[in-house]
């Protein structure tokens, strides 16, 4: 005979469930040191920069820039002229130190896992972040640079340029289409040959250039005819693999670390340097940049990347301090074109 039990309660007996009712659910936790947290970062720049330092010796890097010089003509009897070579200086100088600072109270320290290894490893990767997006903000800021006009003569410097892409953007709730993409990528090709033409003109070394794009430009290329297509580009490009080598014969890299608008209040802005961080909401809009590698960009270190453990006993806690002295500046803000690209909601 079946034994009838009112009210829904359920005398099964639960292992591991507690309370006046055996409801709540008490097990027991599983673990086994798996730790979740940001996901590896290796920073680019070191190798996109002229690396200096000033380490033990100056906060104070300084290159000096000199003015071309102008072929003349001389008949018989005639005078030479004399010429003067104007030339100046460009000093960088180093004011701000990067710091990550983690303390860890003994008592926590006692009583929960070491997470010693994430930390160091999430604090690298923070620097990185930091470090490759500082190098962008400065190619960013390049296009509206003024050349000295003593140091144009024979066409030694330029004035800094950029170009500009309309695209499309797909209105709220649709989809482009295919043709509006292939447009949208032959907008991006175009400007991009558009700098790359003044670049050449200029005599900028053509193998020393490299373009980094958003992730966003970079999967609106996929969708250029000429890019993928292998009837004009033999092995440069693979819609499918998601891959985009060459534009122009530049080599195209996608970089996550993009300024996504306006940033203000930057770490390593002064007013030193004029704030030479903080980005206005126009130029954070170039998200397609061609560089060289060799003179685009100079980076000045004082105190290269350190980390250090150290027992604070007076405030008894466990100190982790990741720590740099450096700065970044345009070295020939003339040889970057920085790509404007604007998006309006498609008709």
């Amino acid at each position: 005979m079946a034994i009838v039990h009112g009210g829904g309660f359920n005398p099964t007996f639960r292992p591991h469930y507690g309370g006046a009712t055996s409801t709540v659910d008490q097990h027991l936790e599983i673990y086994e040191g798996v730790v979740d947290t940001v996901f590896k970062y290796s920073q680019n720049f070191q190798s996109w920069s002229a690396q200096k330092s000033t380490a033990d010796r100056s906060n104070n890097y300084r290159i000096d820039r000199l003015a071309g010089s102008e072929v003349k003509g001389r008949k018989s009897g005639e005078t030479i002229v004399d010429q003067r070579v104007a030339s100046d200086k460009f000093n960088v100088v180093v004011e701000v130190m990067l710091y990550i600072r983690h303390p860890i109270d003994y008592m926590d320290d006692w009583t929960a896992p070491d997470f010693m290894p994430e930390l160091g490893q999430n604090a690298g990767t923070a620097f990185g972040r930091a470090y490759d997006q500082a190098h962008i903000i400065r190619l960013q800021k390049a296009g509206t640079w003024t050349a000295p006009a003593h140091l144009k003569t024979g066409g030694a410097f330029y004035d800094g340029f950029f170009k500009t892409a309309a695209l499309l953007a797909p209105a709220v709730g649709t989809s482009l289409t295919e043709e509006q993409m292939e447009d949208n990528a032959a907008a991006l090709v175009t400007a991009h040959g558009d700098a790359v033409n003044e670049l050449i003109k200029r005599r900028v070394p053509v193998q020393d250039l490299i373009t980094i794009v958003t992730p966003a430009v970079y999967s609106e290329l996929l969708h250029s005819k000429k890019v993928i297509s292998s009837e004009f580009s033999t092995g440069a490009g693979d819609f499918a693999g998601r891959r985009v080598v060459h534009i122009n014969g530049i080599p195209v890299v996608e970089h996550t670390e993009f300024p996504t608008g306006a940033v203000t209040g930057h770490p390593l802005s002064t007013t030193g340097n004029s704030n030479a961080f903080d980005v206005t909401a126009a130029e954070a809009t170039a998200e397609m940049i061609i560089f060289s590698k060799n003179l685009s960009l100079v980076t000045v270190t004082a105190k290269g990347w350190t980390t250090r453990f150290y027992d604070d006993e007076p405030q008894m806690t466990n100190v982790l301090d990741c720590f740099s002295m450096l700065t970044i500046d345009t070295r020939r803000p003339d040889t970057v074109a920085p790509i404007r690209v604007t998006r309006t909601a498609a008709p």
